[in-house]
């Protein structure tokens, strides 16, 4: 079973249930109600899978959470950040980069020092849709971590992002201990 189309398919579902509701003659305060009640159902569910099932079904819970793109998911990426799997990593951080929430950003920041390169990727594509002036500040306090990888990643970002606000920064990484900084 593909459970990645299965919560496609019910991702779907959803999108037909939200226009069905608009077509009905209900308010809009009930079909909000409504909606918000089906994809909270979901979320625990969701949750719940990536919590308890196997490698498939973690997987697969994560990508469906990241899908939804709702705020109250937030918490479990920042979790999942740090989950054993590298896929489940890879698609927290996509989730929270659809968030464009603050609290966000460190933990996208802390996770440049994966040693996976694809969760290291995931999470400077998650940081760089984020707004830059929420950002930057952040990265550049990185340039100073104590991980050579969240060093290095951070000058990265930083030199791609191309903000003024880093070049002091920038430019005193420049002594720093490790050549590849």
């Amino acid at each position: 079973m593909e459970y990645p189309k299965k919560i496609d398919q019910i991702l779907i579902e959803l999108d037909r249930l939200e226009v069905h509701l608009n077509q009905a003659n209900i308010s809009f305060a009930e079909k909000d109600d409504m909606l918000e009640a089906v994809r909270n159902e979901m979320i625990d569910l969701l949750v719940m899978a990536w919590k308890d099932g196997d490698r498939a079904v973690r997987r697969s819970a994560i990508y469906g959470l990241s899908k939804m793109g709702m705020g109250k998911s937030i918490e479990i990426f920042i979790q999942a950040l740090e989950d054993w799997d590298e896929q489940i990593r890879v698609w927290a951080a996509e989730g929270l980069s659809q968030s464009g929430d603050a609290r966000s950003i460190l933990p996208l920041i802390k996770t440049l020092g994966d040693d996976n390169h694809y969760v290291c990727f995931s999470a400077a594509c998650a940081l760089k849709r984020f707004d830059q002036s929420n950002v930057v500040p952040s990265l550049i306090r990185a340039l100073t971590d104590r991980q050579v990888r969240i060093r290095r990643r951070a000058c990265k970002l930083l030199g791609e992002m191309g903000v003024e606000e880093a070049y002091e920064g920038l430019i005193n990484a420049l002594r720093d201990e490790d050549a590849d900084v």
